[in-house]
Formats: structure tokens, C-alpha cells, sequence
């Protein structure tokens, strides 16, 4: 195939770069993450998939992101015989913002009204054989599960910008790992955030969504995230973990001149799921800590362990040294079981090129089914060497996407179909009005008389999702304005003594 198209997206000072077949990549000109300064600090980011069939056969799929070997390609899979979608056909990125969300609610029932490109060509409905509902969109007036967007029908976003990528690891020969396929759809959603949300500046959001359209069921299916880190133009970077906050992140070398001395660093943070454990290659032939060659040596990365299956143990690389054995790669002090171990920058462990990963735990994936993995990749470049400030990030940022409610379970979004109402309808003063069948949690609710005048401004709490009627209410008819992200919607109910 040709390739990959890639897409940027510009999340504050955070600009990252995702490419058709779900991987992040670096260009000729730029990495895949950078700062809005152009510094460098990931060059590719993609994923490692594996389990084992019922007869103990591996399979493996995985991005190579040190070469240009990958497992996996764009364009979904059929759900009869998992029969890959066309590739050259599937390669592209679908972006989407808010403001083109807005502004084709605003005009799509005018006469002459031409739908933006990222619009018409968001991938909601796929085609025949495949999935009904590819990419979630909101079924806005006749509700078919078709994507029609002259029919009101629009993306669903969940974040103020948005790159998606639909990937599979069906469409040729795995010469990467050498392993047989597993018979997977990928899709790759990449969040960006406004410049209101302070918290999140230095941030983007990664949901991994994993749908198993083999017939196969995967009993210790695992994903892991590899990371090619690169900060500035050198390879002299340390790797560590921050356990608690499930984090696998690199920091450069403080006494590089171009930083001026700061802490400069980069971290992947799991969002949900178990972190099972963190290790890291190096690009090289060594048989114990060099670069995965057969489909066994990317599992046993995969479950923390080196290449040749030995586990890795604290002191120097982890590799040569005698000492308790560890699931996390350079914990600090933040590994509570090895309690006072420290990571150390003795003569064993010098700053360097490694290739990290970040392992979640093993589930059970069955034929038909799906599962989502999601992570942050934050960079931090605060005038402070205290390395408890990567942790300190990592919390502001759980919270703030907590606040915007994009840390529950979303793997449902695919059949997303919005049929809003109140309850109960009619009402009477006093009342508690239930709003159902909204997923989204409002950014402001009025209510408005039929003549279109204000009769009340809700003040909103994050949880809101319903109204209460003053006592003093008139009867009469009324609607309720619900905006939320990506739509503005007005309910009609009547209150009735």
C-alpha cells in the first residue's frame, strides 16, 4: 500500500500526529508529538496486540515504530469473514471539531446548504458487510443507524477536536512480527481540548477501541502502548514509571543545554484498565534486552519480561544486576511493594535511546465483542527538577478529565442514538423533571415559553440532568434548551396545575 495519510491535531501546546492505520507518526519534517514550539518528544507511538487461540497458537499483532513493518493497515473488517476493507480506499483520517458540529446544526435544513468535507465524509454507516454504526454519530431526525447528514445526522464527539483512524490487522501478511493475525478492527480516537481547559494544555487523549470480528474467543488477549520517545534532537532520555498513577514517562538529560536546565519530560498515563507492568527494548540484537525478532519475544515484552522470559529485577538496567524481581521499569519510589527502592543514575544506567511500553493487564476477549484502552500523553516542562512534578501532572489531569466526564466505560458510543425526553410530561409546579436518553452532560439548560422569551436559567452542576419547577410556575407550554458539547436540543413539555 502507499504510505499511511496522516492527520495533525493542535490540542493548547500539544500537537500530535495520527496516521490511517492508527499509529502515531513522525514525518520527514516533525515527530509525532511536539509542542506548540516545535520541540520534539515522541517520535512514533503505536500499539502491540496478542493472545493465544484454543489450540495455544500466538498471535500477534503490532505497529513497528522503529521501522516500517507494521501488522496492521487501514480500513475495518467485514464481520461474516473478517475480510479486510480495501486499503488504499480506507487510507485517510477523519478529523472533526466542534464548530463544524455547531455550524452544520445551525444550516443543514437550509436549501443550499453543502455539508463541510469532514461532515460528508465521516465514516458512520459502514458498507455493506460491515459494521451498521463504524464511527458514532448521533441519528438526529429519523433515527435508521444510517449516516445521513442532510437528515440532521452529525458526529459525536466527545472533546472540542477530534482525529479518528479505522485500522485492522487482516490485510496481509504479518512480516513484522511473524506471527499469525488475530482478527481485530482498531480504532484510534485522538482528543484535543480548547484553550479553556487549563488543566488539559499540555495534554491529548487516546481511546484505543479494540473489536474482536474473529471466532475466535481470546482468554488472555493483552494491549500494550509502545512508545519511541525522542525529547529534542539527542538520544539521551531516561525511562521511569510512576506507579500509582499507572504512567510510563521519559525525561531528558538536565545538563543538555538546549533546556536551560529545566526537568523536560513526556509521559503515557493509563486511564483505565490495570497497568500490569512496564519494560522497555533497545534497538539492537542483544538476546536479552534488544529488539523483539519472533511473535514469542513481543509476548514476553508484553507480560514484563525480557526477551529470553527472565523477569527484570531492581539495580542497574534491570537486565544484569541481582536483586528482587519488578513488573516497572525505573519506578522511583513509587513501587509501595519494593518500598525504599530508588531509581538511580549509577554507571550502569546511563541516558540513552530505549523503546518503551506500557502493559495493560490481560482480559478475556470473546468472538464478537470489545474493549476499550485509553491513555493520556502529557508533556511537562516546568522550571523544576523535583521529579514528584510528572505525578503532581498526571493527577491534574485525571481530574480535569473526570470533571468533563471522559474517564467512564464509552465502549457502547457505536450505537449511539439520542432520543431525549422528560419525565414526568405534563408536570406541575414543584416538580422534578428527569431528562432521559441524553448521554452528555449539559453545558447550559433554559426554559423558554413558546413565544421564545427566557422564563429560567439553570445554574448547572456537572451531574445535572434534571430541572426542578418553581412553585410559583405559570401553566402553560414551555421548552427546554439542553446544550451540550456537540448540540443544542429543546424538549417541549407542559405544566398543568
Amino acid at each position: 500500500m502507499a504510505q499511511p495519510v496522516a492527520s495533525d491535531l493542535q490540542s493548547n501546546n500539544i500537537r500530535v500526529r495520527l496516521s490511517s492505520n492508527g499509529m502515531f507518526t513522525d514525518s520527514a519534517s516533525s515527530a509525532a508529538i511536539r509542542n506548540s514550539g516545535g520541540l520534539n518528544f515522541a517520535d512514533r507511538i503505536g500499539v502491540w496486540m496478542s493472545a493465544s487461540d484454543s489450540l495455544g497458537n500466538i498471535r500477534v499483532a503490532c505497529h513497528d515504530i522503529t521501522g516500517f513493518r507494521h501488522d496492521i493497515w487501514p480500513g475495518p473488517l467485514s464481520l461474516a469473514n473478517q475480510q479486510a476493507a480495501d486499503t488504499l480506499s480506507w487510507n485517510k483520517v477523519y478529523p472533526m471539531s466542534a464548530p463544524i458540529v455547531s455550524a452544520h446544526l445551525a444550516n443543514y435544513q437550509t436549501s443550499s446548504y453543502v455539508p463541510h468535507p469532514f461532515i460528508s465524509n465521516w465514516p458512520g454507516s459502514g458498507p455493506a458487510g460491515y459494521a451498521k454504526v463504524l464511527a458514532p454519530f448521533v441519528d438526529n431526525e429519523i433515527n435508521d443507524q444510517k449516516y445521513e447528514p442532510l437528515n440532521g445526522d452529525y458526529p459525536y464527539i466527545r472533546s472540542s477536536s477530534e482525529v479518528l483512524a479505522i485500522s485492522n490487522d487482516r490485510a496481509a501478511a504479518h512480516t513484522f512480527s511473524g506471527s499469525l493475525p488475530l482478527g481485530v478492527e482498531l480504532h484510534t480516537s485522538t482528543m484535543g481540548f480548547s484553550s479553556a481547559d487549563t488543566a488539559l494544555k499540555n495534554c491529548v487523549m487516546v481511546r484505543y477501541i479494540v473489536f474482536n470480528r474473529s471466532n475466535i474467543n481470546y482468554k488472555n488477549f493483552r494491549f500494550s502502548v509502545a512508545l519511541n520517545f525522542g525529547i529534542g534532537q539527542n538520544d539521551n532520555e531516561y525511562l521511569g514509571t510512576d506507579v500509582p498513577n499507572k504512567t510510563l514517562f521519559v525525561i531528558n538529560d538536565t545538563s543538555e543545554a538546549t533546556f536551560s536546565g529545566k526537568l523536560v519530560s513526556f509521559g503515557c498515563m493509563a486511564l483505565n484498565g490495570r497497568l500490569s507492568s512496564t519494560i522497555y527494548f533497545e534497538n539492537t540484537g542483544d538476546p536479552v534486552n534488544g529488539r523483539p525478532v519472533v511473535d514469542s519475544h513481543f509476548v514476553r515484552l508484553m507480560k514484563g519480561c525480557w526477551k529470553n522470559g527472565n523477569r527484570m529485577v531492581y539495580g542497574g538496567n534491570g537486565v544484569d544486576a541481582s536483586g528482587n524481581a519488578t513488573s516497572f521499569i525505573y519506578p522511583y519510589n513509587t513501587d509501595a511493594s519494593q518500598g525504599g527502592q530508588m531509581w538511580n543514575d549509577n554507571d550502569r544506567y546511563q541516558p540513552g535511546k530505549r523503546y518503551g511500553l506500557l502493559n495493560f493487564d490481560s482480559i478475556e476477549l470473546k468472538a464478537g465483542a470489545v474493549s476499550s484502552f485509553e491513555v493520556a500523553f502529557f508533556i511537562v516542562e516546568e522550571n523544576s527538577f523535583n521529579i514528584e512534578q510528572i505525578g503532581q501532572n498526571c493527577l491534574n489531569i485525571s481530574r480535569a478529565l473526570n470533571t468533563k466526564n471522559l474517564l467512564k466505560n464509552t465502549q457502547n458510543e457505536y450505537v449511539f442514538v439520542e432520543k431525549i425526553d422528560l419525565y414526568p410530561n405534563p408536570s406541575k409546579p414543584g416538580d422534578k423533571l428527569v431528562i432521559r436518553g441524553v448521554e452528555e452532560n449539559p453545558i447550559s439548560m433554559r426554559v423558554i415559553s413558546s413565544d421564545g422569551r427566557e422564563i429560567l436559567n439553570l445554574e448547572l452542576h456537572d451531574s445535572d440532568k434534571n430541572i426542578i419547577l418553581p412553585f410559583d410556575f405559570t401553566d402553560g407550554v414551555y421548552f427546554l434548551e439542553y446544550q451540550t458539547l456537540n448540540t443544542k436540543r429543546y424538549i417541549k413539555f407542559v405544566v398543568n396545575h
